[in-house]
């Protein structure tokens, strides 16, 4: 769904909303401040397929607060992270981590950033100690586009797309990740990063 530009204008500042860069796996998916979609509001989304056959990530910053116990037995003493990954599928759980020696792994996403793996080696790897926190994040549900669904999004100035770094996946806060990664791509985004959360209410 296309943002509502406001004529891409706020103040004394008129945008370009078009990205930097295209989207591949490895990078960041950034939401324009002006989409609408409540999915992805200042959604950050680490792509780990973009290609011939669609699209696939995962939110990195909606944490869920959900009753633990309900879930998994045992998850509440992991200490790790566990967000809201996407609208698709949401009873299924997925893994970015950095430990493929203990979890496994299905594909490395990027220099030492890899997706999926066993639940259940990072219950053990977390319970025994063998295995931080820190370096492992959960995710229920995923977010997917169709092929060419997400090229047709970027043509309509959705998203802005930045490369992604490990440290910023597992070291920077979800709260201010939306913000912080805009502010590391320059000063025009730095000043998109500030606009207000319902820019049309100004």
């Amino acid at each position: 769904m296309a943002p509502t530009m406001i004529d891409k204008k706020l103040g004394e500042y008129i945008f370009d909303f078009t990205s930097p860069l295209e989207p591949e796996q490895g990078t960041f998916l950034i939401a324009n401040p002006f989409l609408p979609d409540p999915n992805f509001k200042h959604s950050v989304i680490l792509l780990t397929q973009h290609d011939e056959e669609g699209t696939l990530g995962y939110i990195l910053n909606k944490p869920l607060n959900l009753p633990a116990l309900k879930l998994w037995e045992g998850i509440d003493i992991l200490g790790t992270y566990l967000g809201y990954g996407g609208p698709v599928g949401s009873d299924t759980l997925h893994i970015i981590h950095r430990r493929p020696d203990i979890i496994g792994a299905e594909a490395e996403i990027m220099p030492g950033v890899y997706w999926q793996g066993s639940f259940e080696k990072v219950l053990k790897g977390l319970k025994s100690g063998e295995l931080n926190p820190d370096e492992v994040k959960l995710f229920l549900g995923y977010s997917g586009w169709a092929p060419q669904q997400l090229d047709y999004e970027m043509e309509e100035e959705s998203w802005f797309v930045a490369p992604a770094y490990p440290e910023q996946i597992f070291e920077w806060s979800a709260g201010s990740l939306w913000k912080n990664v805009l502010k590391s791509m320059g000063t025009k985004y730095e000043i998109i990063s500030n606009f207000p959360e319902y820019p049309a209410l100004n």
